[in-house]
């Protein structure tokens, strides 16, 4: 009884040990990042591409420090032809991402440019993929109405220099909740501060992890968020879509291996 009593107690500790061990080493058979795209990053050309000069914005430090950011691009590409619109773009780089830390990811234009005033035109929101550089990238796409004009809105994640497995509209649905209940003012009632938001949709919390697991593309390394934006003139959105693909094509890049996405 007691020699069986024993094997039993060795089974059992051989079972819990190898299902410690798999549990241990499944995240690096099930996940298929890259290891050598671990230190990839995003990047864009500020130089000026052709027809156009590159003005850097002035960033508050405290923006960097709230966004929990190490690196933050932020100014406008204005065209020699002073015609044409101008592009402004924004890259936001964490180098090594930490999830316990809030994510940057959250601070999309539906959130804060609604915070800060602008109103969604509902009826132009959606998303469209944009093949460059081999790579499909994710875009929502926005138009938002404010401040005596309306401006064009293309924004994406990148992780560890390749699309987000994951879509960045989970902050869209509140607006079309704000909306519905009739409330004039997303900011004065707090609809997206602190805790209040997670509450009213708990997919901001789990929808980014259950994503990348099921993609199987896990968020480590370097994440990146990526705005432009452009304003809309005279009511031709198609020209305004079709300058903010011209501008991605030609500034985006890798310069950690010198390769240009638009070719």
């Amino acid at each position: 009884m007691w020699a069986q009593g024993l094997d039993g107690d060795l089974n059992s500790i051989y079972f819990y040990a190898v299902l410690v061990v798999a549990l241990w080493y499944f995240p690096v058979f099930w996940y298929n990042n890259s290891s050598n795209s671990h230190g990839w990053k995003l990047g864009v050309d500020t130089s000026g591409i052709s027809n156009s000069i590159f003005i850097n914005s002035v960033v508050d430090p405290t923006e960097k420090k709230i966004l929990l950011v190490d690196d933050l691009i932020s100014g406008q590409y204005k065209p020699i032809d002073t015609s044409c619109a101008p592009i402004t773009i924004y890259l936001a780089t964490v180098n090594d991402y930490d999830p316990r830390a809030v994510s940057l990811f959250a601070h999309t234009p539906d959130r804060c440019w609604t915070e800060g005033g602008w109103v969604i035109r509902h009826i132009y929101s959606g998303s469209f993929n944009l093949l460059i550089g081999g790579r499909k990238f994710t875009f929502e796409k926005r138009i938002f109405d404010g401040f005596g004009h309306s401006e064009l809105v293309f924004f994406t994640g990148v992780v560890s220099g390749s699309p987000l497995p994951f879509r960045l509209d989970y902050n869209y649905p509140l607006n079309i909740e704000a909306i519905q209940l009739g409330i004039p003012n997303i900011l004065e009632r707090g609809w997206f501060s602190g805790d209040s938001c997670w509450r009213r949709d708990p997919r901001l919390i789990w929808r980014p992890m259950w994503e990348s697991f099921v993609s199987r593309k896990k968020l480590d390394g370097s994440i990146q968020f990526l705005r432009v934006s452009t304003q809309v003139v005279d009511g031709r959105v198609d020209m305004a879509e079709r300058r903010l693909e011209d501008f991605l094509y030609r500034a985006l890049r890798f310069p950690n291996y010198n390769t240009n996405f638009g070719g």
